[in-house]
């Protein structure tokens, strides 16, 4: 059975990372296509001896992290410059986050901190400014499980610790603000109502105001399963527990399942939700027929479950 270490959507395309077996590319038509109006041929297959993780993608082009190292992948291969990121391999990264609105590629070292990327033209991309958080300092030897990037906020989930959000709007001082949880095990930003969501691995899914010290509202995972991973979805937060996949709403404080079981890897694209379990891929949407609306293109064979969540 083939592992499934990561995936991501971008552009119409499922992303697939299976363990020591490279990455598969599933092109699909969606709804949104043709607001996207792309007619982008990406690669099928990355193949590599090791899974890339934390996968990110931006103008066509893929970054992962593989042995500490950051690889990259020209999905269209139309292009005569390549892209140079071997300048960064000099430091040992494990995590890579992307702010889309201003195009800045972040990358967590285990050498000197954060480095700033502007990635606004990738073929001459060169590191910003290091930025190095006061809670680092302070702690010595940590754990980041997740780093995320939000309109110029950089948010990192440390183990043991809670969830340091960096303001990097402020050119001439990064000011950093702290969220004490027990076990942060992943973050999200909900910008647009300044709430820092976080799961934590002992507490549920906590809820921050932006300058807040204490959380506001705290949510148990039904049957008090232990969330793992969390993403924004539509102005809701889809959680993924060890025995489960829920969905949170900020409107009605109201938390329900929307699948039962172990559930691995995890994506969102739109109205749609990816996510493998038992090494098979399954798709919810909320369409009432999920596979009117979904349907994979060039002959892409691909075993995936399709259903509809309420």
């Amino acid at each position: 059975m083939n592992i499934v270490t990561s995936m991501h959507v971008y552009n119409s395309h499922l992303f697939i990372s299976f363990l020591g077996k490279g990455i598969r590319i599933f092109p699909f038509q969606s709804i949104r296509e043709k607001f996207n109006n792309s007619n982008a041929v990406y690669l099928r297959e990355i193949s590599s001896n090791e899974s890339l993780q934390e996968i990110i993608t931006t103008r066509h082009i893929l970054l992962g992290v593989k042995n500490s190292s950051i690889s990259s992948f020209e999905l269209e291969q139309k292009n005569e410059s390549k892209v140079d990121i071997e300048y960064l391999n000099q430091y040992k990264a494990n995590q890579l986050s992307f702010d889309s609105r201003y195009s800045d590629l972040y990358v967590l070292t285990e050498d000197v901190g954060i480095i700033n990327i502007n990635f606004r033209n990738p073929f001459k991309a060169k590191i910003s400014k290091t930025i190095i958080p006061e809670s680092f300092e302070k702690l010595g030897d940590l754990t980041v499980s997740n780093m995320i990037s939000v309109n110029k906020n950089i948010l990192l989930s440390i183990r043991g610790f809670g969830v340091s959000k960096i303001d990097e709007k402020n050119a001439n001082k990064s000011s950093e603000n702290i969220y004490r949880t027990d076990d942060a095990q992943d973050v999200v930003y909900y910008y647009q109502k300044q709430i820092v969501v976080i799961a934590d691995g002992i507490h549920g899914i906590l809820l921050f105001e932006n300058e807040g010290k204490a959380p506001i509202k705290r949510v148990a995972l039904p049957q008090s399963d232990i969330p793992q991973e969390i993403r924004l979805f539509y102005g809701r937060v889809l959680v993924k527990g060890k025995y489960g996949l829920y969905l949170y709403d900020f409107d009605n404080s109201s938390i329900k399942v929307i699948k039962e079981g172990s559930i691995g890897a995890i994506a969102v694209y739109y109205n749609y939700i990816f996510f493998s379990s038992n090494g098979e891929i399954n798709l919810l949407s909320s369409s009432e027929n999920a596979s009117s609306h979904f349907k994979l293109k060039d002959g892409s064979e691909l075993d995936i479950k399709l259903n509809n969540y309420k």
